[in-house]
């Protein structure tokens, strides 16, 4: 934004829509490391719109519906199904709150910008977020440590004199467990050969599999692989005039489908 245009009284209102912005980004990561999401969607997301969108690397969400369905609804379902496991381990945890005893996901928040819209009605902010994840109980019942790199890419609305969340798109860049000790040829590994097999899930006692109930799409972001270029699906954002959904908002790349992505396979190995 063009300061020289601006007088003082709305650069004031840029600065608080930015102490704002941060704040609410701050109270999600907190919420999320708890497994409150259900809470999150209910009192910092929009109230008075529903074209809601989440991401993560392998797909998206659009709508409020979907969103509560998806996102908060697939992280309570998986939450209940390991509590029922947790039990048969630790059953010191009976009666805790499921959603907190599933893991704590702790994300660190860095690198911010800001851009508050020239007309004050909206805001776009990406960060960095390095992060680890803990879990009592993984797959192969057992107690798991990962570390993670991801960005953020926020579109926020200011609702009366509430600046809520409209969209989070997430791309996890890396990830890898905490004993690992070249992630790197990890990495590589798990390009060239087949993946390990994992236990398969107890269904629950109305027959169905846990699991977030939305349907499968294209992988649309990629972590990182050695053969795997350069991504940025979720830029900076720039200087904008307003938010428009299919233009400038971080629903966009999902919208419209721009990165639908597959891992490249090399014939052979790269070195000897």
């Amino acid at each position: 934004m063009n300061k020289k245009n601006m007088t003082l009284s709305h650069m004031i209102d840029v600065a608080e829509a930015c102490i704002e912005v941060e704040n609410q980004q701050s109270k999600h990561a907190i919420m999320h490391a708890a497994g409150l999401t259900e809470e999150e969607l209910d009192t910092m997301w929009a109230r008075e719109r529903d074209d809601y969108f989440w991401s993560h690397n392998f797909g998206g969400m659009n709508g409020r519906a979907e969103v509560l369905k998806g996102w908060a609804g697939g992280l309570a379902q998986n939450a209940h199904y390991l509590y029922r496991l947790l039990l048969k381990v630790y059953p010191e945890v009976e009666g805790k709150e499921p959603r907190t005893l599933m893991e704590c996901a702790v994300h660190m928040l860095g690198s911010s910008i800001i851009e508050v819209a020239e007309d004050g009605k909206s805001a776009r902010g990406s960060w960095y977020t390095p992060g680890v994840i803990f879990s009592t109980l993984n797959p192969e019942q057992a107690r798991e440590g990962i570390w993670i790199w991801e960005r953020y890419g926020n579109d926020f609305v200011k609702e009366g004199d509430e600046w809520l969340i409209l969209s989070q798109h997430v791309c996890n860049d890396y990830g890898g467990a905490m004993d690992e000790d070249n992630w790197a040829h990890v990495a590589y590994d798990r390009m060239t050969k087949p993946p390990r097999p994992r236990p398969r899930p107890e269904r629950a006692d109305d027959g169905s599999l846990p699991g977030a109930p939305w349907a499968p799409m294209p992988l649309f972001y990629a972590s990182y692989s050695p053969v795997q270029a350069p991504q940025n699906a979720c830029p900076w954002p720039a200087p904008y005039e307003t938010l428009v959904r299919d233009e400038n908002s971080y629903c966009l790349p999902f919208a419209k489908g721009e990165y639908a992505i597959t891992y490249p396979i090399p014939e052979k190995p790269m070195h000897p």
